[in-house]
């Protein structure tokens, strides 16, 4: 039954009780918000977000100048590739898109919507 659960006694038999809703029980359901990009992440939690927020939820997205949004669909998290840039940066090499992460990780870029090409632009990442 919806919104009830268990409450097991010591005997091993149970009895159906509320579960409080006016507590809070509920969660509120994805945000476009809760897909913004925070690249001070290692690159396994930028990726791990990638995945949560795919489709068909509203994905993750970061913003870069001037106003124009990208959104990462897939990534995979590289392991023995070291990083090129300093800071995290958003580049190609070697006929892939990369993306290097603060904590010295790196993501291959798979798949993309938005406004990079992903051909020459080396981009520094907000």
């Amino acid at each position: 039954m919806p919104g009830r659960r268990a409450a097991t006694t010591d005997s091993g038999h149970g009895s159906a009780r509320a579960d409080g809703l006016a507590a809070g029980s509920y969660f509120g359901g994805r945000k476009p918000e809760d897909g913004r990009i925070d690249w001070s992440k290692s690159a396994l939690e930028i990726h791990n977000l990638v995945r949560a927020v795919a489709p068909p939820y509203p994905g993750a997205y970061c913003e870069l100048p001037p106003n124009r949004r990208l959104k990462l669909l897939r990534t995979l998290v590289t392991i023995n590739r070291n990083p090129i840039h300093d800071s995290p940066t958003l580049y190609r090499k070697d006929d892939r898109s990369w993306i290097d992460c603060a904590d010295g990780g790196v993501l291959r870029l798979l798949e993309w919507e938005g406004c990079w090409d992903g051909v020459s632009t080396t981009m520094i990442l907000p």
